[in-house]
C-alpha cells in the first residue's frame, strides 16, 4: 500500500515538473514581430551605411547617417535579446 501512494505521488510531482516547464518556455518565447523587427533593424542600418560609403551624397545629413545606421544597428541587436 505504501509503495502504491509512493508511486502515485512520484507520477503527481513528474506530472507537476512537466506542467512547469511548458508554462515556463510558454512564458519565454519571443513574440513573432520581435526577431523580425530586429533583424530588419540591423538590415536597414547596414543599407544605410553600405549606401553612404559607395554613393556619398545621397543620403542627407552627412556623416549623422553613418550614425543613425550604427544606431539602428545596435537598436536591433538590443532588440534580439528581448523577451
Amino acid at each position: 500500500m505504501a509503495q502504491v501512494q509512493e508511486d502515485a505521488r512520484a507520477a503527481i510531482e513528474v506530472e507537476a515538473f512537466e506542467l512547469h516547464a511548458t508554462e515556463a518556455a510558454a512564458a519565454e518565447a519571443q513574440p513573432r514581430w520581435v526577431p523580425i523587427g530586429g533583424l530588419s533593424l540591423i538590415a536597414v542600418g547596414v543599407l544605410i551605411i553600405i549606401l553612404s560609403y559607395i554613393v556619398p551624397g545621397v543620403l542627407p545629413f552627412g556623416n549623422y547617417a553613418l550614425i543613425a545606421g550604427f544606431v539602428l544597428m545596435a537598436l536591433g541587436l538590443l532588440l534580439s535579446q528581448w523577451r
